[in-house]
Parts: C-alpha cells; structure tokens; sequence
C-alpha cells in the first residue's frame, strides 16, 4: 500500500469515525481524487449506530448526520459487506436525504438505530 493510499485510508477512517470536526476532515478528502480502486475502509452496521447514538446524546447535530451521511455515501473507498448492504445504505440514504426521507429526530434516529440493530 503506497503512503498516499495510506493517507487517504486514514482520513476515510476518521470520516467514518468522525474523530474530528467534519470540516477538517471534508478539507482532509480534498486531496485525494473521488475515483479509487483498491480496498477500501468498510462502513459497518455498528458505524451508522454509533453516529445515531451520538445524534440520540447530542454529541452531533441534525447538520452533522447529514454532512456526514453525504461525505460516506456512494464512496469509493468504503464498502459495506453483502449482509449490512441493504439495512447500511438504506440508513445512508435516509441520513443523507431528509427532505426525500424523513427529518431525523430523536424518534427517527430511534427506529433506525431498531433497524441496524435487528439482524
């Protein structure tokens, strides 16, 4: 893996985690072209959940979720194994899309938390 590969796979990493302020991280994937071929950084079940509960706690706001449900959809570099795929990018989708979808709220956030959580 080159250093840039490397690079990249961080920041994609710490989207998905969003161990900073998201502006510094959508800053951060400036560098790097949107197309990618390689592995990528998976984008789990456990993920989504984790950024609803950080919704559901108030550590994130309605604007973060859906700044942050548009940066990871359809990128290159993350993928979502075949079992998570439907439950992750529905989820993705409706993060992403409020005004297609439903706001979120802390009902909304709540029954897609259920989702992700039921096997």
């Amino acid at each position: 893996m080159g250093n840039n590969e490397s690079k990249r796979l961080s920041v994609v990493r710490s989207l998905i985690e969003v161990t900073k302020p998201l502006s510094e991280i959508a800053d951060d994937l400036t560098a790097f072209e949107w197309d990618y071929e390689g592995e990528g950084v998976e984008l789990t079940r456990h993920s989504v959940a984790n950024i609803l509960k950080r919704f559901m706690s108030g550590k994130l706001s309605v604007n973060d979720v859906e700044r942050w449900a548009n940066l990871v959809e359809s990128r290159e570099d993350i993928f979502i194994i075949p079992d998570d795929e439907e439950k992750v990018s529905e989820a993705i989708y409706e993060l992403a899309n409020p005004s297609l979808a439903q706001p979120l709220n802390q009902k909304t956030a709540d029954q897609l938390l259920q989702k992700l959580e039921t096997r």
